[in-house]
């Protein structure tokens, strides 16, 4: 649980196999998602029937739905680095082929973007930017200022460092119980052992790399951002609001 891995994701993790899982695994291990992705999706405001959005991360498509089910007509760029994310993506959101443009690329690599054309109204992320290597942070939260129209936003969700030591073992401890109890009531027993074994795996097998929550605040004011903040936190995960112009 907020352990760091300084190369960033490992796009090998998204296997097939794992896939058929993931949602199921983002329930556990990410408490409150439904009320994040509520947050996210209200901070989208567009008086235009068509807004144009590039989402980050798109995976399985559940925040893309949300979107494109606020907005029908908006044109959509859907990213992700894994093309079995995109495969299933691609059915989920079926009723909406004709908005949108499936792109793979790994943020990670210098040139993601080059395969995007024109400017957007905002661009989002839901729980994907923890898998940015140390060296990839900087220039790309400059990438995702330079893509915004000149009015545009960016909302984001991902995993944070906890604010010191004595945090991090309270909210492990908050987070063991939490997961417990969900086993619980699926009638599963399981030792706090299990659960830190279960989450160690996970992480360094994806290569999970979150950065520290005032740390995204300075990467999106040195980026050129005109104002950014946090309007959601819990335990170890965000959500993160930023203007390009005020």
């Amino acid at each position: 649980m907020a352990r760091r891995y300084t190369k960033g994701g490992d796009l090998n993790y998204w296997s097939a196999e794992y896939i058929k899982t993931f949602e199921f695994m983002q329930k556990l291990g990410v408490p409150q998602k439904s009320e994040m992705l509520k947050i996210m999706i209200n901070l989208l405001t567009f008086r235009k029937a068509k807004p144009r959005f590039l989402e980050i991360g798109g995976g399985l498509g559940a925040f893309s739905r949300m979107i494109l089910k606020k907005y029908p007509e908006a044109s959509f760029v859907f990213l992700d680095g894994s093309p079995e994310m995109i495969l299933n993506a691609k059915k989920r959101l079926s009723k909406f082929k004709s908005n949108i443009t499936f792109l793979q690329s790994d943020i990670n690599s210098t040139d993601w973007f080059n395969g995007i054309k024109g400017s957007f109204d905002a661009i989002v992320s839901s729980w994907c930017l923890h898998y940015l290597s140390d060296n990839r942070r900087r220039p790309f939260f400059k990438e995702i200022y330079q893509l915004l129209k000149p009015s545009g936003i960016f909302v984001c969700s991902c995993s944070i460092q906890p604010e010191s030591k004595k945090f991090l073992s309270l909210y492990n401890d908050l987070e063991t119980y939490r997961i417990k109890e969900s086993f619980m009531k699926m009638g599963v027993e399981i030792t706090e052992g299990q659960i830190k074994a279960m989450g160690d795996k996970g992480h360094s097998k994806a290569r999970i790399n979150p950065a520290y929550f005032d740390e995204y605040l300075k990467l999106m004011k040195r980026a050129g951002f005109a104002s950014s903040g946090c309007v959601w936190k819990y335990l170890f995960n965000a959500v993160f609001l930023a203007h390009r112009v005020k």
